[in-house]
C-alpha cells in the first residue's frame, strides 16, 4: 500500500505542468494549481519516514499565494492538514 502511494504521488509530479496567473482576474481558475509531493525525512535518533501530501495553491498577486495541503504520515500513520500564505522572495531568471 505504501509503495502504491509513493508511486503514485510520484506519477503525478511527472506529470504537473507550471501555472502562471499573473495576468488572469482575480476570480480566476487560471490563478489556481493543485500539486502532489513525497518527503523523506531523517530524525536524530536514525529513525527515517516517508511523507506523501496533496498540495494547492491561489495565485492572489504576483509574490503571493493562499496555500492549503493534506499530508499523510506513513511512520506515524497520521493525516496533517495545513492552511497559510506563501510570499516569494526571489524567482530566478524568467
Amino acid at each position: 500500500m505504501r509503495a502504491l502511494l509513493i508511486l503514485g504521488a510520484l506519477a503525478l509530479i511527472l506529470m504537473a505542468q507550471p501555472v502562471r496567473a499573473e495576468d488572469a482576474p482575480i476570480l480566476s481558475m487560471r490563478r489556481v494549481s493543485f500539486a502532489t509531493g513525497a518527503d523523506h525525512q531523517w530524525y536524530h535518533d536514525g529513525a527515517k519516514n516517508w511523507q506523501v501530501g496533496v498540495y494547492g495553491a491561489y495565485n492572489v498577486i504576483p509574490h503571493a499565494s493562499i496555500v492549503a495541503s493534506s499530508i499523510y504520515d506513513f511512520r506515524y500513520e497520521y493525516l496533517e492538514h495545513r492552511v497559510g500564505i506563501r510570499i516569494r522572495i526571489w524567482q530566478g531568471r524568467q
